[in-house]
Formats: structure tokens, C-alpha cells, sequence
């Protein structure tokens, strides 16, 4: 009886020991795999994620700041004064107040780029960096 319960142990012990080995190699494969396919992923389906965020950051800022409705009623009297004096003095307050909103939107749409720049520049930096440490 005492035979059987080493033997079982053994085969419990080795059994696990062949599950670790197996754990292991998994977790270096995926690690490799992972450091591999990490470089495709950023330039394709990262890239594409940004792209998309990046146009729905500039439409949201666009609708945000009504660019569509200030410049459909460019020349429509504010506050239905339609006066000769109105209408020339609600255009230009509506260019003034036009090209503050499009300088907010220009100022967002650099702001958005800069970070694809960034975005597209991590990795080799990343790299160089690393590279550079080393040697």
C-alpha cells in the first residue's frame, strides 16, 4: 500500500512539474508573440483607432462650436433686426465670433495631430532608447 501512495505522488509531482513547463513556455511564447506583432498592431489597427478618435475628436469639436449653423446664418440679421444698420452690424459681429470659434478648431486640430504625431514617433524613440542604453 505504501508503494502505490509514492508512486501516485511521483506521478503527481511530475505531472505538475510538466504543467509548469507547460506554463512557462505559453507565457514565453506569448511574450515573444506579443513583442512581435506589438510594432504590426500600432502602425494597423492602433493607427486606425486613433484615426477614428481623431475624427470624431473634430467633428465633435465642429458641432460643438456650431461652425455649420454660424456660417449658414452669416447673413441673416441677428435678432430679426433687419434694418440697414442691423444687418451690417450683425455680419460683422458674426465675423468676429466666426473666426474665434475657427481659431478654437484650428487650436484643437493641431492639438489633435501633434498627438498622432506622437503617436506615430513612440515606438522608434521608444526604440532608439533603448538601443542607446545598451550599446
Amino acid at each position: 500500500m505504501r508503494k502505490v501512495k509514492v508512486k501516485r505522488k511521483t506521478q503527481a509531482m511530475y505531472r505538475s512539474r510538466s504543467q509548469t513547463q507547460y506554463s512557462f513556455s505559453f507565457l514565453f511564447q506569448e511574450l515573444l508573440f506579443d513583442v512581435v506583432r506589438f510594432p504590426f498592431w500600432w502602425y494597423s489597427g492602433g493607427l486606425m483607432q486613433l484615426g477614428r478618435f481623431w475624427l470624431s475628436q473634430m467633428r465633435g469639436r465642429a458641432e460643438q462650436l456650431s461652425l455649420r449653423i454660424w456660417l449658414r446664418n452669416m447673413f441673416t440679421p441677428m435678432y430679426g433686426d433687419y434694418t440697414k444698420s442691423g444687418r451690417i452690424i450683425s455680419f460683422f459681429l458674426r465675423i468676429v465670433v466666426l473666426v474665434g470659434r475657427l481659431f478654437v478648431f484650428v487650436l484643437w486640430f493641431l492639438i489633435m495631430s501633434v498627438f498622432v504625431i506622437v503617436w506615430l514617433a513612440t515606438p522608434p524613440i521608444i526604440t532608439y532608447a533603448i538601443i542607446r542604453q545598451l550599446f
